[in-house]
């Protein structure tokens, strides 16, 4: 079967309310069988994402492994910057992580943690690279619930509308 690329709308009306169930969530568990290994010290994630009204805050993905441990992985973008949160803690110290927001424009977002290090990509170019800000975990666990578009402040919910 050939690969497909798949689009997912987000809420598209600007005039609402905000909501809580726009949202793409994956149970990651459900690939790793019992005593397989689910925590790597290398991993990568790629997006795109194309904003059809201006947002100022604006969550891209979300990994949690427990309501403890909800922001085990998040990337988000609040103006023209990007920010993520690395098993609980904001990492500073990536500020040139910028991009212009082109309205109706598709924006290619990859992300690599390799053993301490972070590396942002941004339309394929290098935008941030160095040690994480802060300590961290190795590896990064993934038996969790992954959401595209909210934050998770609990294990596979507790989404904030606004």
């Amino acid at each position: 079967m050939p690969d497909k690329i798949r689009v997912f709308a987000m809420q598209l009306d600007m005039w609402a309310p905000p909501r809580d169930d726009v949202l793409i969530r994956y149970n990651l568990t459900d690939h790793f069988k019992e005593g397989e290994i689910s925590e790597f010290p290398e991993v990568t994630v790629c997006i795109r994402a194309r904003p059809l009204v201006l947002m100022s805050y604006e969550s891209h993905i979300s990994v949690a492994t427990s309501d403890q441990d909800n922001d085990v992985l998040h990337m988000y973008r609040r103006g023209e910057h990007h920010g993520f949160y690395y098993n609980g803690v904001r990492q500073y110290g990536f500020l040139n992580m910028t991009n212009d927001i082109g309205l109706h424009e598709w924006s290619h977002y990859c992300h690599n943690f390799h053993h301490g290090e972070y590396r942002a990509y941004i339309h394929g170019e290098l935008a941030a690279k160095g040690p994480f800000s802060v300590p961290h975990k190795v590896p990064l666990p993934l038996k969790g619930i992954i959401t595209v578009g909210q934050e998770q402040d609990l294990l596979a919910g507790g989404y904030d509308t606004d």
